[in-house]
């Protein structure tokens, strides 16, 4: 309420009142008024009369103003009392008497030159006649008043009327109290709001009916302020509470004039319930207004607004990234604290930032392309690096949103922080890429494929086994390269072991695209990826393997054949000493051109050949003792190629290429020369008609590419010495059987199957290797690769042997053969020599340890029951350092593991061997 209507409302009731007393005073105190009225005039005009005309002239006039005034007081009175006659009379009497003595046309001094009436319209016709009457009518009045008690019946008379009119005002003002009470009962009872209205102290003196149905209390039942707290605030701690900031805030608005200050509070009613409601009130003149709204709806909408707020705030809080809300001018609406905590950017300076001023120029051009699509489209998501302070990039997945709102619309975001997932990207993309690289270099083929045998990825040697492209690979189904296997055969069993987690290896056929096939050999594994079973088979093209595994095989048998031929040819060799040892001491004694010496001949002839049978066993079977020296092959082929001219015939012609800088090997001369024999003897069968037969020896190096063709090479270097014919050539069949000892395509009789069988051996002997290729109709050609050695000073030419002598020397001849001990005995005794005689090593110790001084060498036999010739001599060795000592083989496996070369008065000598080798090599010995 506005301050000016406040004052006239405080000033209106002491005018009242003032004109209440003035009325109270002029009906109540006529007499008195009028009586001090004359007596006034007549205290001016007295002493005015005596003293001088002026003095008497300007009192008059004072005296006359009293009398007006008393004269008017009586008017008004008398009007009062209803005497209108007799006030007109002393109105009358009374202008009479003032025209008579006053002059109005003069200005009176004490009115500030106000003009009053002009002069009386009856002066001219003034008589004394008439002063007397109004003298007599004044002092008749006087005398009614005053004198006779006029005025006091004037004034009980005036009194009754006042009366009466105030009973009859205060009826109306009753009425219409009444009336307006009512009225306002009314406007009351009507309204909305709460209302009560007591005395200052506290007492109610009426409620309106929302004050009942809102606390569910009348006014009998909450007569005055503390039954009403009571009643609605049944805690006593907050009722306490609630009433001294109730009367508090009367007070304080008591004091500062102004209504009283609102409050909130929790009621419970009548009925239990509780309600939430504002109090509020203003001060009366005689009480106060109490005011009560129910705020329950709104403080629920409030308290609701408030929880859903909180909870909008905690759920922002709670999300794992930066929520973010701009509009379409790029500003920032809201936000949550991961985006002040993350970006280290606090609210004041988060406003300052435009939407794309997060982002580098790299990313801007995309994030602007988001922005755009969430506002026409309703929604995008992008990657890309928010700057955060300091500089820092971090990548961030984001999604946005458009939302039409009042004021919009707006983009609503969030991004997550995908560092860890960049980082495990990068880290998947380097896995994959290391993955890919080790899959498309491995070795064996890589399928994956699901569980209907479609196929997911491939590796690029799958597709060159099998001769497709990736795409045309990736048409096929697993099935479709796949010959019939175990794998189709047994699907279900193979599942079931798959999906225990075991991998299961099968070995099959692969199909290639020309419709060849090949053996594999498959490792199965299964896994998931993407929620998707697959099963990953690695494919192992394994023909080398079986090829060698069918080399190991026939090298087995070989191996085996080999031990029979050396286990024969130790026992035959015996015989065939004994045979030509024999023969060639009755030749010495058969007259020469007798048919014995003929048959003798024939004898030593057939012995002989069966000797070079038994060696060609033993070089098969590897056994023959090797004299390993540093040798040119090219100087082995240009030394035998007029011999291997005469061999082949003339129908063939012979052609030889070898390299200048050629490699030496490690080797045994006349081994060497029998492979190179072998092989041209071979070529020529191969061309009854003629043809051509090309020699040649190159050094090669045999490394990974070649192994991956021949995987039974080993690395390194090597001299290739090859033989390549124009001759009938051999299917593969043949090829895998030519090594076989015994095995010839040659009609019976034209060849006994051992010549490329003595190659093989020896080539091995040598660890060297023999391929061949060959196809029908096209030719053979044999390549036999031989180890590199260091080069050699070349070997002085051999001395002429000088010729066999013998000596008188004493030998100890140990062999548990009798027909090959009397056969040697013979043969050392013609020579001279005094011989002793072992049948085994154990009596050859016990001769030696007893004849030691007289014995100059020993000829010892390798193989013997018991102790062997090798342990002889040994303890010989052992007990007389220097004693030369010749031991006698069959085969060289009688010699595995040792080393003849570590003494120089030590030799051996192979079985059969003729008697001038035999006489040589102890001379040889003897002489050293």
């Amino acid at each position: 309420m506005p301050r000016e209507a406040n004052e006239t409302e405080r000033t209106a009731p002491a005018a009242a009142a003032a004109r209440s007393a003035f009325i109270r005073l002029v009906m109540r105190a006529p007499r008195r008024v009028v009586t001090l009225g004359l007596l006034a005039s007549l205290a001016i005009l007295a002493p005015a009369y005596f003293i001088d005309n002026d003095i008497w002239a300007d009192g008059l006039e004072l005296a006359a103003v009293c009398l007006l005034v008393s004269t008017t007081i009586l008017a008004l009175h008398l009007a009062r009392t209803g005497k209108p006659i007799r006030w007109v009379a002393y109105v009358a009497a009374f202008f009479v008497i003032v025209s008579q003595t006053v002059d109005f046309t003069d200005e009176i001094p004490y009115f500030a030159d106000v003009p009053l009436l002009g002069p009386c319209p009856f002066s001219r016709f003034a008589s004394p006649f008439l002063l007397g009457m109004g003298v007599a009518m004044l002092f008749g009045a006087f005398h009614l008043a005053v004198v006779d008690g006029g005025l006091a019946r004037a004034r009980l008379v005036g009194e009754r009327n006042r009366l009466v009119d105030e009973i009859r005002e205060r009826k109306r003002a009753e009425e219409d109290l009444r009336t307006h009470q009512e009225q306002l009962q009314g406007l009351m009872d009507v309204s909305p709001t709460a209302i009560g209205w007591g005395d200052s102290d506290g007492t109610g003196r009426y409620v309106n009916r929302k004050f009942a149905e809102l606390f569910g209390y009348t006014l009998d039942e909450t007569p005055d302020m503390e039954a009403w707290a009571r009643a609605v605030f049944p805690d006593e701690s907050y009722r306490r509470r609630m009433l001294l900031r109730l009367r508090r805030n009367f007070r304080q608005a008591r004091l500062a004039g102004g209504d009283v200050a609102p409050i909130e509070a929790s009621i419970v009613r009548k009925d239990g319930s509780t309600r939430v409601i504002e109090i509020a009130g203003a001060l009366l003149p005689r009480g106060l207004l109490a005011v009560f709204n129910d705020i329950t709806q709104r403080t629920r909408a409030q308290e609701e607004l408030a929880a859903e707020k909180a909870f909008s705030e905690t759920m922002l809080t709670s999300l794992p990234g930066i929520f973010y809300m701009y509009n379409q001018n790029g500003t920032l609406v809201r936000w949550n604290k991961n985006k002040e905590t993350i970006t280290g950017y606090s609210a004041e300076e988060l406003r300052r930032f435009n939407a794309l001023d997060w982002f580098s120029e790299e990313d801007r051009a995309r994030v602007a392309r988001h922005i755009a699509m969430v506002f026409d489209e309703g929604e995008s998501r992008v990657q890309a690096g928010v700057i955060v302070r300091g500089g820092a990039r971090i990548p961030f997945d984001l999604v946005g949103y458009r939302l039409d709102a009042p004021g919009g619309p707006y983009l609503i975001g969030l991004g997550l922080d995908i560092t860890e997932f960049v980082e495990a990207q990068r880290a998947l993309r380097e896995s994959e890429e290391r993955f890919r690289v080790l899959i498309e270099n491995a070795s064996d083929a890589f399928y994956l494929h699901d569980m209907s045998g479609r196929l997911v990825d491939v590796n690029q040697r799958a597709c060159d086994d099998l001769g497709y492209t990736r795409d045309e690979l990736l048409e096929k189904g697993v099935f479709d390269i796949e010959v019939a296997s175990e794998r189709q055969d047994d699907k279900q069993a193979i599942w079931e072991r798959l999906a225990s987690g075991a991998p299961v290896t099968i070995e099959g056929r692969h199909r290639r695209k020309d419709g060849t096939t090949f053996p594999v050999e498959l490792r199965l594994s299964f896994l998931e990826v993407a929620g998707e079973p697959l099963v990953l088979a690695l494919a192992r093209d394994v023909s080398a393997r079986k090829k060698l595994e069918e080399q190991l095989r026939q090298a087995q048998r070989m191996e085996a054949v080999g031990r029979l031929a050396g286990g024969v040819a130790h026992d035959f060799n015996n015989a065939l000493q004994a045979i030509l040892g024999y023969g060639r001491l009755a030749l010495e004694e058969a007259a020469p051109g007798g048919a014995l010496r003929e048959d003798l001949e024939e004898v030593v002839k057939a012995a002989n050949h069966a000797t070079m049978l038994v060696r060609q066993l033993l070089a098969f079977s590897r056994r023959q003792v090797l004299r390993l020296e540093n040798l040119r092959l090219d100087e082995i082929v240009h030394d035998l190629a007029r011999m291997i001219g005469r061999v082949i015939g003339e129908d063939i012609v012979l052609t030889i290429r070898t390299s200048p800088a050629l490699h030496a090997v490690r080797a045994d001369r006349g081994q060497m020369e029998q492979v190179l024999m072998n092989l041209c003897v071979n070529a020529r069968d191969a061309m009854p008609g003629g043809g051509e037969i090309a020699i040649g020896a190159e050094n090669v190096r045999v490394d990974d590419a070649f192994r991956q063709r021949h995987p039974w090479a080993q690395p390194g270097d090597y001299v290739l010495l090859s033989v390549r014919d124009t001759g009938c050539g051999m299917d593969a069949d043949t090829q895998e059987r030519i090594f076989e000892p015994f095995f010839t395509t040659k009609d019976v009789g034209e060849g006994t199957g051992l010549g490329l069988a003595t190659v093989y051996g020896i080539v091995r002997q040598h660890e060297g290797m023999v391929d061949v290729h060959s196809q029908p109709g096209q030719g053979s050609e044999f390549r036999v690769y031989l180890p590199a050695a260091e080069p050699a000073e070349r070997a002085p030419a051999p001395k002429p042997a000088p010729p066999v002598a013998g000596g008188t020397e004493t030998i100890l001849l140990a062999e548990d053969e009798e027909s090959v001990r009397k056969v040697a005995t013979r043969l050392l005794e013609r020579a001279g020599y005094t011989v002793v005689a072992a049948e085994d090593g154990e009596e050859a110790l016990r001769i030696f340890d007893a004849r030691a001084d007289e014995i100059h060498l020993a000829f010892l036999d390798v193989v013997m029951p018991g102790l062997s010739g090798w342990a002889v001599a040994e303890h010989i060795h052992r007990s007389r350092p220097g004693t030369p000592i010749l031991l006698a083989s069959g085969y060289s496996a009688d010699m595995d593991g040792k080393d003849l070369a570590m003494e120089d008065h030590m030799m051996l000598i192979l079985k059969p061997y003729p008697r001038e080798a035999l006489l040589s090599n102890i001379r040889q010995l003897l002489d050293a």
